[in-house]
């Protein structure tokens, strides 16, 4: 499973969806902006040179988890995953969670777009945001479902075929 986010790979949210995600025992790979690229959407630039420079380091806190980092938007780092740069490509991608709504008139969400990326490449994606707060609750907008095998969409996992959890 790839977790990613468009707030960058320092935000609360982005930490409490990795733990979210480790906690449930998926198999996670973390990659995330560099800085946060809010309202990046479907922007899949890349920077003056042609390379991607890639930083990657212990996730703080989750044991057996790196935290990779770049300096592009959420689309892009989900197309790399999906084309193989950071091993199989993901079943599923897991964006957020997004310190602020993605509804009503959010037109360029790299949160969301992170999550169309993957259905675009053939995987699946859940994109989670909170809003409303000064303090949010980051466990409070983690999904809810018990186990990986008993999530409410038809779950990658059981699929057969070349992609990772």
């Amino acid at each position: 499973m790839r977790v990613t986010n468009d707030d960058g790979a320092g935000a609360e949210g982005f930490a409490a969806l990795v733990v979210f995600a480790v906690d449930q025992g998926f198999d996670v790979l973390a990659a995330a902006p560099a800085t946060d690229t809010s309202g990046s959407g479907t922007s899949r630039a890349v920077p003056a040179g042609g390379r991607i420079p890639l930083t990657s380091r212990p996730f703080p806190g989750v044991p057996g988890v790196e935290v990779h980092t770049l300096p592009s938007p959420p689309a892009l780092i989900v197309s790399a995953a999906c084309l193989g740069v950071f091993g199989p490509p993901p079943a599923v991608v897991l964006a957020g969670i997004n310190a602020g709504a993605n509804l009503g008139r959010v037109l360029h969400s790299g949160t969301v777009d992170a999550t169309l990326t993957a259905r675009r490449y053939g995987g699946s994606g859940i994109a989670l945001s909170i809003d409303g707060t000064a303090h949010p609750h980051w466990t409070g907008a983690q999904p809810s479902w018990s186990s990986k095998n008993s999530c409410q969409w038809p779950c990658p996992e059981t699929r057969t075929g070349s992609r990772s959890s």
